[in-house]
């Protein structure tokens, strides 16, 4: 038998899928709400099933940094909500345009300077507020940054987010740095004061 995508409800199809990520997928719920589950294969090898278990970890990690967030009475307005967690996954707003697609459209129109240091500070605005509440996101890289309407961002994906002082355990090529590339030793912080 030949490896399939696994939806996590029956009621979800394949056309529903949004987005993948390495470890998760992103299917459409509504216009306003998506749903971020690990990814899983019907007729896995050794390696689906490992990465299953690591989506499992990190959309766990992500679910207990959302639930730092919905403590506060205050929301931050860079940062993504979590609707509503559940065992199977995370519930999450849905915004169509990321930053690589952005410009897709606009090659001939320059983005303004104003803009620029408008996302520049709404970007060190969430990182200053996630140090204020002891997190330092651990993936700041294009497919993570969303748009909304009113073309402000929102950073999404704290599965690679970690606690002040803890090791950042994620590399991807181009958009961390690694101390040790044969090793894959990763650094200690990924943005932060420190």
């Amino acid at each position: 038998m030949s490896r399939t995508l696994r939806t996590p409800f029956a009621l979800l199809k394949l056309y529903d899928f949004l987005a993948r990520g390495a470890k998760a997928h992103v299917y459409i719920i509504n216009s306003t709400v998506v749903l971020k589950v690990p990814i899983r294969y019907n007729n896995p090898d050794t390696t689906n099933i490992a990465d299953y278990a690591t989506g499992i970890e990190l959309i766990k990690r992500e679910k207990a940094i959302y639930e730092v967030f919905n403590k506060r009475k205050s929301k931050h307005p860079n940062l993504f909500c979590c609707i509503f967690a559940i065992r199977e996954g995370i519930f999450l707003e849905h915004f169509i345009i990321i930053f690589e697609f952005r410009n897709k459209n606009r090659e001939k129109e320059l983005v303004r300077e104003s803009t620029v240091i408008r996302w520049t500070l709404q970007l060190i605005s969430a990182e200053i507020y996630l140090e204020e509440l002891g997190f330092i996101y651990g993936d700041l890289r294009p497919v993570n940054i969303l748009f909304t309407k009113e073309d402000d961002i929102k950073l999404c994906d704290f599965g690679d987010t970690i606690r002040l002082g803890e090791w950042l355990r994620t590399a991807t090529p181009g958009f961390s740095q690694v101390s040790d590339l044969k090793t894959f030793r990763p650094c200690i912080t990924s943005c932060g004061s420190e």
